[in-house]
């Protein structure tokens, strides 16, 4: 069990290429372009919440409506039986 230790013992240290350090960072910071900020997910949620909400709201005041008009209460007469 040894054998394995004494071999990574010796291993000898690498230099990295020359640009590497600078794709790195040119890597990063092309990821941070791509992500939206938290503030503007948050500004669209609450965009879509509020919509909805006024969806929501509106149908249900336009059922309201309905059931207190007066032609639910006393219809309309309509002769569609009688062609001229």
């Amino acid at each position: 069990m040894q054998e394995p230790f004494d071999i990574l013992q010796h291993v000898q240290r690498v230099n990295a290429p020359q640009g590497m350090y600078g794709r790195v960072l040119e890597r990063l910071s092309e990821q941070r372009r791509m992500h939206l900020p938290a503030s503007r997910v948050r500004l669209a949620a609450l965009a879509l919440f509020c919509l909805f909400s006024a969806e929501i709201y509106l149908g249900i005041r336009s059922v309201q409506r309905r059931q207190n008009s007066t032609e639910t209460l006393v219809p309309l007469t309509d002769n569609n039986l009688y062609y001229e």
